[in-house]
């Protein structure tokens, strides 16, 4: 205590700094209930506290354990660049951390007694598996992110990816999790016990002779009786690697509404579905006769009873459709008696197409969009990002396809990046879909006037006309997205920071999906009077954009305010 006994005074904290403090707290918060609604158990003991590791010194945000799992998390808040020295400062405690496990184990259960009692006993401790998660605002760059290629990284969009699907199934997202965190099925223990050391499991069914399948040579259907336990920690919950950076997945949101009033039907009724779901088994799916032997499906004639092995690894089953049905069966925080009573004992008619060992996964995301629209062709519940994102897989020539590429790209690097949707899941961001139907098909369509690809080299025309280059589409992508970012680049740095963000009612920024198309649509009608040019070019030639008054123009008018854009800075 000070000299005269007075108390010293806490620090009064700036306006800044408690909006600072408030977005981390909600943003552990938002962490915590990720892993608390997967059925983890936080170690609050652990959190912030500094040790000592192999001449390092390092703490950790938080840790959780779950049966034979103990995840250490890290947060940070730093903006992009912040981000990636951040992640580069804390690679040399991780790598040691995870060049051996179990030591560093030992260390922690002897540094924090908190931790061994929420262990059970039973676990041998060559049976214990540690994971590491860092949590961040923005994406860890994959130059950083090799420097600890273990370590499960995850930016605000997983993050409310996983926290949408643990708020909807709740101990059900911990497959998913699991997944994330490169873990098999066989690994994760159970009550202090790991049974599932076979691999997979039998399901009586049949077999459809391929003649009769009309499916491409090489695909088997089979159509079988399983519970939804079984395929709840099998399937792909949202999406298959709903988390990862790919143009070529799509996410497809369970309705947490829907699922609970399907959900109170069963506990009404009392009985299983009488209609079939239909999924797709990973091509190492085993098919045995009745009596245990390997059957061909060439050598049959007519529908043959077979048994499927199923594997046990979390996010090998696509669900193409049914997902609600099944995923009404969720295990809750606090689990419904008759639901679980249910969940293993209630028997769902699945139809299984299991891949050719040879198809590539390009060929099987196709394969699985395909059979989703045919499914859904009369359907209207289908939304505009997700048709979008599906032409990616079916006709990546198309300029919708193209279009959502480069909106990709352009969401993540340059400009833009971390302002636009990634991910249908992410929050507080500007969404895509208009942007990809009214601003860039126009641009990036391989015919037609006002297209960048009347500035592309002749050979990749050439290649793009064909439609038989899929690499090409890549290629052109590349293409577009680093003329339209040089560009943007040059609005950004004449409109200044202030102006480059997110239109808001307490925000001096004017960027909105209307303000976004009519940039990208005056850059096509630049480009299509004056021809390509540089940054400095376009920046020099955007100078009296700051003059230009947004707020004139409202949802929709992107055209418009193209025109107003095109008059003010020069002059047209």
């Amino acid at each position: 205590m000070p000299a005269g006994g007075k108390k010293k005074a806490k620090k009064k904290l700036s306006a800044e700094e408690r909006k600072k403090r408030a977005r981390e707290r909600a943003f552990k918060r938002q962490a915590r209930a990720i892993f608390s609604k997967s059925g983890f158990e936080r170690v609050p003991e652990v959190a912030d506290k500094e040790f000592e590791y192999q001449d390092s010194t390092s703490d950790f945000d938080d840790l959780f354990v779950s049966e034979n799992l103990i995840v250490l998390a890290e947060y940070t808040l730093s903006n992009e660049s912040g981000t990636g020295e951040h992640f580069k400062n804390k690679a040399h405690i991780y790598k040691k951390i995870l060049d051996d496990p179990n030591a560093f184990l030992r260390f922690l259960f002897e540094r924090f007694a908190a931790i061994k009692p929420k262990i059970s006993a039973k676990y041998h401790s060559s049976q214990l598996r540690l994971r590491i998660v860092y949590f961040s605002e923005h994406e860890v760059k994959p130059a950083h992110a090799s420097l600890a290629p273990e370590v499960a990284t995850a930016w605000r969009g997983v993050m409310q990816y996983f926290r949408s699907l643990a708020d909807t199934v709740e101990r059900s997202s911990r497959h998913e999790l699991f997944h994330f965190l490169k873990l098999d099925l066989a690994e994760v223990g159970k009550n202090g016990i790991i049974s599932e050391i076979e691999g997979e499991e039998p399901y009586p069914g049949s077999l459809l002779p391929e003649a009769h399948s009309e499916y491409p040579d090489g695909y088997k259907l089979v159509s079988f009786y399983v519970t939804p336990a079984a395929l709840l920690k099998r399937a792909y919950v949202l999406r298959r690697d709903g988390w990862r950076d790919s143009e070529g997945l799509y996410q497809r949101m369970i309705d947490k509404k829907k699922i609970r009033s399907i959900r109170a039907y069963l506990k009404d009724r009392r009985r299983v579905f009488v209609n079939n779901v239909v999924v797709t088994l990973p091509a190492d799916t085993r098919i045995d006769d009745q009596k245990g032997k390997d059957v061909d499906p060439s050598d049959i004639e007519k529908t043959t009873p077979v048994v499927i092995k199923l594997r046990n690894r979390p996010n090998s089953i696509g669900i193409i459709d049914g997902q609600h049905r099944i995923f009404s069966y969720f295990e809750g925080v606090s689990d419904d008696p008759d639901i679980a009573v249910f969940r293993d004992r209630q028997n769902m008619l699945a139809t299984g197409i299991i891949y050719p060992e040879d198809a590539s996964e390009e060929e099987r995301q196709k394969f699985e969009a395909e059979i989703f629209l045919e499914i859904n062709s009369n359907q209207n519940s289908a939304k505009s990002d997700l048709k979008q994102a599906i032409l990616v897989i079916t006709k990546p020539f198309s300029d919708e396809s193209i279009g959502k590429r480069v909106v990709g790209r352009l969401a993540r690097d340059g400009a833009l990046e971390g302002l636009l949707q990634k991910n249908y899941f992410e929050t507080g961001v500007l969404k895509t879909s208009s942007m990809v139907s009214f601003a860039l098909s126009r641009l990036v369509r391989i015919e037609g006037d006002e297209s960048l690809f009347q500035h592309a080299k002749e050979e990749l025309k050439s290649k793009l006309k064909a439609k038989k280059n899929v690499g090409a589409v890549t290629e052109y992508v590349d293409f577009c997205s680093t003329e339209l970012r040089q560009f943007l680049g040059a609005a950004k740095a004449v409109l200044g920071n202030e102006k480059w963000a997110i239109k808001t009612a307490k925000s001096e920024g004017i960027l909105s999906v209307t303000s976004v198309n009519a940039l990208i649509i005056l850059f096509r009608k630049v480009v299509d009077t004056y021809g390509l040019g540089d940054f400095e070019l376009y920046r020099k030639n955007l100078a009296k954009l700051p003059e230009f008054n947004f707020d004139d123009f409202h949802s929709s008018q992107y055209n418009r305010m193209a025109e107003g854009m095109l008059a003010t800075v020069y002059g047209k």
